[in-house]
């Protein structure tokens, strides 16, 4: 139970927590968004065999991203979900500056947000310099429409 408490109590409790004593301010704000770093819910059995407490976790966060999304539209605030394709440091909130009122309730892919925002280099994002994109392992938590997105805007790239 102490696993399931921490990871529970950090990122689901955690999330909820500070949005509450966000939203305050966020309300205030002209072109306000909560960011939460999650992967797109999905009930696929590869997901909780490794990890179940860190995975129900994870899922409840995009429940919240989701439903924050649908609750503070009306206050103009939006909610959305970032997840990393693979272990790199990112900067695909830097490149994600769409106005609150259009995009919200999405889950989101960094490589996706980057290469759509015009993004084509993304050597300097990577954790291990030189490694080429179809080494990268990919996270197992993406979903397969997300997937299927990134393949697309790969294979555009390399048209």
């Amino acid at each position: 139970m102490a696993e399931y408490d921490t990871m529970v109590g950090i990122n689901t409790r955690g999330t909820f927590l500070v949005v509450k004593h966000a939203l305050p301010y966020l309300k205030q704000g002209t072109n306000a968004h909560i960011l939460t770093l999650c992967p797109k819910p999905q009930l696929d059995e590869r997901w909780f065999g490794s990890n179940l407490a860190y995975t129900l976790s994870k899922f409840s966060m995009g429940m919240l991203a989701f439903g924050l999304s649908a609750e503070q539209r009306v206050h103009g605030i939006a909610s959305n979900a970032l997840w990393p394709f693979t272990t790199i440091d990112t900067d695909g909130l830097a490149e994600c500056n769409n106005p609150h009122t259009e995009f919200t309730g999405n889950f989101c892919i960094d490589e996706i947000v980057l290469r759509e925002a015009g993004v084509c280099n993304f050597e300097q994002y990577s954790s291990v310099p030189g490694t080429p994109l179809s080494e990268l392992s990919q996270d197992h938590m993406i979903a397969p429409d997300q997937l299927s997105r990134l393949m697309s805007l790969r294979q555009q790239a390399s048209d």
